[in-house]
C-alpha cells in the first residue's frame, strides 16, 4: 500500500465550500483508510480524543465514497473531539472505528457524546462489526441509528447496554458511521466508554395524596438513567423525597410537580415519597356596611 501527497491548485475546490483556495493539500490512501486501529482492548474502555498520539496508533478512518471530506480530530475549547464535516454534493459514507474491544458473555454498557454544528439534519449509526472496512456485510450489530434536525449545540449523552448473549465472544469494533445528505453541516463525537454493567431494581412508593410515576419494581441498567416523576394531588405539596433513606433534593418543572434522576446506578435503591396538606389561606372578612 502507497500513501499519496497531491497538491492541487485552482479558483474552486470541487466539493468544499471554499473559494479563490490558493492551495489543498490531502493525502489519498488507496485503500481508503486514514488510520489503522490497535487493540484489542478489554473493557473497561474509555477515550476522549484529547491524546493524539492514542488517536493516532488506535483509531481507524474509512473514507467510503472517497471525497474530501472525513472524520478529523477537532479542538472544542479546552478539550478535543472528532468532527466530521460536509461535502456540497455528495452524501456522506464516512466511518471512524474504535480498535478492537474484546466482548464475553457479559453485559456491557456502551457510552458516547455528540452535537451537530447547526439545525441542518444529519443522519449516523452506531454499529458493531467484525472489521474496519466499512463494508455491511462486516456489521454485527446496528446498536443506534440517528437522525438530529435541530441544532444540538452542547455535547449530549447517549447510553445503550449490550446484553450477554447477543453477540458471539470475540473482538469487535464500534464503528460510528455518518450518512448525512449533501449540504449538511458539522457533527461531533466524544468521550466513547465501555464497561461492564449489572441489572438493578428501584423500588418506587409513596405516602397518600399524590403520585410516583413510574410506581413499583422498576428494572434498569447501571449507567442508564431512571426518571420518576413525583405529582401531589390538588392541596398538597411535597413533603420528603428519600433515596435509600436518605432525604434529598428534587427538582421542581412547576409549582408543585418535581422530578428526580438516577444517574448511574450502582446497587438496588428505593425512592419514598410523603406529601403533607398545602396549608390553608384565611380570607380576610369584607368589611361591614355602614349604617343609614
Amino acid at each position: 500500500m502507497k500513501n499519496y501527497l497531491i497538491f492541487v491548485f485552482g479558483n474552486n475546490c470541487i466539493g468544499m465550500r471554499l473559494h479563490n483556495c490558493i492551495a489543498l493539500i490531502f493525502i489519498f490512501l488507496m485503500s481508503s483508510k486514514i488510520i489503522f486501529a490497535q487493540g484489542p482492548y478489554t473493557p473497561p474502555y474509555s477515550f476522549s480524543f484529547d491524546d493524539i498520539s492514542i488517536f493516532k496508533s488506535d483509531y481507524t478512518i474509512v473514507n467510503g465514497n472517497n471525497d474530501l471530506e472525513i472524520w478529523t480530530r477537532n479542538s472544542e475549547g479546552s478539550n478535543w473531539a472528532v468532527r466530521y464535516k460536509w461535502n456540497v454534493t455528495e452524501a456522506a459514507d464516512d466511518w471512524i472505528f474504535t480498535p478492537a474491544i474484546t466482548f464475553s458473555n457479559k453485559n456491557y454498557l456502551i457510552r458516547f457524546k455528540y452535537k451537530t454544528g447547526t439545525s441542518f439534519d444529519e443522519k449516523f449509526k452506531l454499529c458493531l462489526t467484525n472489521a474496519i472496512t466499512g463494508n455491511n456485510s462486516t456489521i454485527i450489530k446496528t446498536i443506534a441509528d440517528f437522525n438530529p434536525t435541530q441544532r444540538i449545540n452542547s455535547f449530549i449523552q447517549q447510553s445503550y447496554v449490550l446484553q450477554s448473549g447477543s453477540v458471539p465472544t470475540g473482538n469487535y469494533y464500534l464503528g460510528f458511521h455518518c450518512y448525512s445528505d449533501p449540504r449538511s453541516y458539522y457533527l461531533y463525537i466524544d468521550d466513547i466508554e465501555i464497561r461492564e454493567t449489572n441489572r438493578y431494581t428501584i423500588v418506587a412508593s409513596t405516602g397518600k395524596n399524590g403520585t410516583i410515576t413510574p410506581v413499583g419494581n422498576i428494572h434498569t441498567w447501571g449507567g442508564l438513567e431512571q426518571t420518576f416523576t413525583i405529582t401531589p394531588n390538588s392541596g398538597y405539596t411535597i413533603n420528603t423525597v428519600k433515596i435509600n433513606n436518605d432525604i434529598t433534593n428534587v427538582e421542581k418543572i412547576n409549582n408543585e410537580t418535581a422530578i428526580y434522576t438516577f444517574t448511574d446506578l450502582q446497587k438496588n435503591s428505593k425512592i419514598d415519597v410523603t406529601f403533607k396538606a398545602l396549608p390553608k389561606i384565611k380570607q380576610s372578612k369584607k368589611p361591614a356596611k355602614p349604617k343609614k
